[in-house]
């Protein structure tokens, strides 16, 4: 026979399995419904909101957090609104960088109209494949380095270029 207990915080009478189970007993004697509004009221707190972000950067730093963190992006792109959202921000970026662009469409040209082909081209660090191009100088389309995208993302963030030749 389950025991009903009373919420001490609405007053709704709900068998044992319906209330919040605190390790540290201090709210053991209300609801689980009452534990989530008292959480998110306190997340709406001055305190709380610093409590939270702590805890989310805390999270973001961690493997997993990485991983979840990409994965809802890449989810949020695919959405009617993300896609909107992506296509304006490219367009920005077009014309903030309209020598990248020029060079990237001159060459992506080549790539899907000339003899040659994108899986003729390994990494030049560590021989992978599929590759990206990294241009040295964007005035100079056609003169690229193919890399694999873990080693052009570290030479384009933290040009590190010198140390491959």
């Amino acid at each position: 026979m389950s025991k009903h207990l009373i919420c001490r915080k609405c007053g709704i009478q709900l068998t044992k399995r319906n209330w919040y189970n605190s390790h540290k007993k201090i709210n053991s004697k209300i609801c689980i419904s009452c534990e989530i509004q008292r959480c998110s009221d306190y997340q709406k707190t001055p305190t709380g909101k610093i409590v939270n972000k702590q805890a989310h950067q805390k999270y973001d730093a961690t493997d997993k957090g990485k991983i979840t963190k990409y994965l809802n992006s890449k989810r949020y792109k695919q959405t009617k609104h993300g896609k909107k959202i992506l296509s304006r921000n490219n367009k920005k970026w077009s014309k903030r960088h309209p020598e990248k662009r020029r060079s990237q469409h001159s060459l992506n040209y080549l790539f899907d109209y000339g003899d040659i082909s994108i899986d003729d081209f390994i990494c030049a660090i560590c021989g992978k494949q599929p590759i990206e191009k990294h241009h040295e100088n964007y005035e100079e389309p056609f003169s690229f380095i193919p890399l694999c995208n873990y080693h052009h993302n570290l030479i384009t963030h933290f040009k590190i270029m010198g140390e491959i030749d």
